[in-house]
């Protein structure tokens, strides 16, 4: 009947007592309403219960009873009875605690407990730790000693393992199987043995340790028989967590730390391995699961590219891997939003299998790097780039007036040219890298100084200043001149590429990207594809913040594009300008001020309405150059309307104001029933030789002069054979 009364509505004039039996006007009214949600008591349970009830609640006053009602008896409080006399609250409150006047007189002093009720015992300050498991965490890495409980057995030979290894000692195994471990000194001369076994509980206790180690340290060796790659992997798989491309000499450092001993190189390569294995399971396996990872994302991701191109195999229900294509909507929609420029590269990957990882890269109107395609196959082949340029065509760059950045590669030539390939577009060109340029030069020529001017002959902005470095190469190296001119000028000079590159001479995008992909280029081949997509979804919600808060700021440019144009307003405060007609389209421009750029101050002729200026950075950055805005402040114009709208902050935001969907659980994916992906047994990499993991350095790199200096004595002027301490 409580649950009634309370979802009932009552007024205030006839609110029932809770702790009573309510009227029976009362009870009528919403017996039929509280019957539709909850069954009507007995008769029986609600009488045996109002009494029960009235044992432990005080009956109300008299005011609150309905008519017809016996009064209860008088309410006590604090031992006062208080009944009908109390007509007020100060009544009621006089006869409840007594006069309030009297609060200060002193008549009943303060009840003085006994000292044992205000000691605490010492153990309340002890701290109490909240049971999370019923397995709490046993040592493994605190020495062994009888007694000692781990909860598996390779908890237990980790243990053991540690230990000799920390006190430079040996052990052989004398006995090991599921029940029991006895190991003894690998010294005859030693009498150290030691017993471990399972017991009823589930756990392994070393039961018996017979003797001390008595024999002789093996500190003086660089590395300990026990120290093996797997024991190594275990150690160094919470820093593969954090960072897939740490290099193996850190490995090294992090062993010989923590072990004190200096293990090999290629034992802590293949530690690395094994710790990624453990990770993402065996590069086998991930073949296995590659098909189902790429129908997961053609079933949840909307218009997602994947191109898989396999072998026979030895078998008839399995096939060999061979080369796959991927690339992603948000990816192919941006891209239409960024500068008309692709720069291609490739690196190989690092782990079990052999392969190269190929990369198409663009950027946006703030200087960002942005992705566009991968590719994963066997090298870079002729027939791999004419794979990986001709889906790139097909499906993510079909735009006309596109601009191909690479090196001068043969393979990546061949495959431009391919009429099958559709890059035979004539508004599209493809241009070489100028740092494969200088490197191809050294490696003819060996010239430091003639390389240093080939490439500011490259970065040369405008054709006099070309002509400059031309003249200087060929006054010391005519030799030099003639092999400059059998490579066609506009596809290494950015005086004669028209703009199309946008000021982009090198391949940097795609090495920074392949910086950015580095950690990944470590994982299995599923894995890899896997990470690209999760990398790319925290790539455009970070861009897709940033771009978001700068349009809702006001900004109409990008920051990069304001940085420029702030800079350019600066040097045009000291240009003269004079206008040539009366329609203010072309105007000399005079610089007074040498902001030493690297060139003399000159007189440039500007003409407005064909966006050509004289000093070539208009044509090639396709922003106002500093005569631009000087021009344009003589005429009043608005030099805003000669920056390109891939500058413009809402183009930025294009490029990312597209979602990745979200993928569920795998529990959740379509299922593969077709044949079983292999990898190429020929691509499995040789276990001869150093890994590489470094990019090699070659004549384009910067390079370092130092001095040699003599390996015993290291003192420059002489080798180890000439030394005079040698004897």
């Amino acid at each position: 009947m409580l649950s009634q009364d309370c979802e009932s509505q009552p007024s205030s004039s006839y609110l029932p007592d809770l702790n009573t039996q309510p009227s029976s006007s009362y009870h009528q009214s919403h017996q039929l309403e509280a019957s539709q949600f909850h069954p009507q008591p007995s008769s029986s349970y609600h009488q045996s219960h109002q009494h029960e009830a009235s044992q432990f609640y005080s009956q109300p006053s008299s005011s609150y009873h309905q008519e017809g009602e016996e009064e209860d008896e008088d309410d006590i409080v604090n031992g006062v009875i208080v009944g009908e006399e109390s007509e007020n609250e100060e009544e009621y409150v006089a006869q409840a605690f007594g006069d309030v006047e009297d609060e200060d007189v002193d008549d009943h002093p303060m009840y003085n407990p006994p000292p044992h009720m205000l000691t605490l015992d010492a153990s309340i300050d002890e701290r109490t730790e909240v049971l999370r498991s019923m397995n709490p965490r046993l040592p493994v890495d605190q020495g062994i000693e009888v007694g000692m409980q781990f909860h598996t057995k390779a908890d237990c030979v980790s243990a053991i393992r540690t230990y000799h290894i920390k006190q430079s000692r040996d052990y052989k195994v004398k006995q090991s199987d599921k029940e029991r471990y006895v190991i003894q000194c690998k010294q005859p001369a030693c009498k150290f043995s030691l017993r471990a076994s399972e017991r009823t509980n589930g756990r392994w206790v070393i039961g018996v340790i017979k003797n001390e180690h008595t024999c002789i340290s093996l500190g003086l060796t660089q590395d300990h028989h026990k120290l093996n790659s797997t024991m190594i992997s275990e150690s160094i798989a919470s820093l593969l967590h954090k960072d897939l491309s740490i290099k193996v000499k850190t490995i090294i450092a992090h062993i010989r730390d923590k072990f004190n001993y200096t293990v090999t190189y290629r034992k802590a390569w293949i530690a690395k391995n094994k710790a990624i294995e453990n990770m993402f399971g065996s590069w086998v396996d991930s073949y296995h699961a590659l098909p189902q990872w790429l129908m997961t994302m053609q079933h949840y991701l909307p218009n997602v590219v994947t191109i898989l191109e396999t072998l026979p195999a030895d078998t008839p229900d399995d096939v060999t891997f061979h080369r796959l294509f991927w690339s992603f909507e948000p990816l192919i929609k941006g891209f239409a939003y960024c500068k008309p420029i692709v720069q291609v590269d490739g690196t190989w990957l690092y782990g079990k299998y052999k392969g190269t990882l190929l990369l198409a890269v663009a950027q946006d109107g703030n200087d960002h790097i942005f992705p566009v395609a991968f590719a994963i196959v066997e090298g870079e082949t002729k027939e791999a780039w004419n794979f990986f340029l001709k889906n790139l065509r097909t499906y993510v760059t079909p735009q006309q007036h596109l601009c191909v950045i690479s090196d001068r590669h043969p393979s990546i030539k061949s495959a431009y040219d391919n009429p099958a390939n559709g890059w035979n577009d004539p508004t599209c060109r493809h241009v070489y890298c100028i740092r494969h340029i200088a490197q191809n030069f050294m490696r003819k020529f060996n010239n430091k100084k003639l390389r240093k001017l080939v490439v500011n002959m490259g970065f040369a902005v405008n054709q006099p200043l070309h002509r400059y470095y031309r003249s200087k190469i060929a006054a010391q190296n005519t030799n030099a001149i003639g092999w400059l001119d059998n490579i066609p000028i506009a596809k290494w000079t950015q005086a004669f590429d028209e703009g199309r590159r946008w000021g982009h001479m090198t391949t940097n995008l795609a090495e920074s990207m392949n910086n950015v992909f580095k950690g990944i280029r470590n994982e299995p081949i599923t894995a890899l594809v896997q990470s690209t997509f999760y990398k790319c979804v925290v790539l455009f919600q970070r861009r897709a913040t940033e771009s978001a808060a700068v349009l809702q700021s006001g900004q109409q440019y990008s920051e990069a594009c304001q940085k420029r144009i702030k800079e350019a307003m600066h040097k045009a405060n000291s240009h003269q300008v004079i206008a040539f007609d009366r329609l203010n389209q072309t105007f000399r421009v005079m610089e007074t001020v040498n902001h030493n750029e690297g060139r003399p101050m000159g007189r440039f002729l500007l003409k407005l309405g064909e966006s050509c200026c004289d000093c070539g950075e208009f044509q090639a950055l396709h922003l106002p150059c500093s005569h631009v805005i000087a021009a344009c402040s003589h005429a009043a114009q608005a030099y805003q309307v000669h920056i390109h709208d891939v500058y413009k902050a809402a183009s930025v935001f294009c490029v990312y104001n597209n979602t990745f969907p979200g993928i569920q659980d795998q529990s959740y994916w379509p299922q593969y029933y077709g044949r079983r992906l292999c990898p190429d047994p020929a691509m499995k990499r040789c276990k001869r030789g150093r890994p590489k993991s470094t990019r090699i350095r070659t004549e384009m790199d910067d390079e370092i002069e130092t001095l040699n200096k003599c390996a015993l004595c290291r003192v420059p002027g002489h080798d180890r054979r000439n030394c005079p301490n040698s004897n």
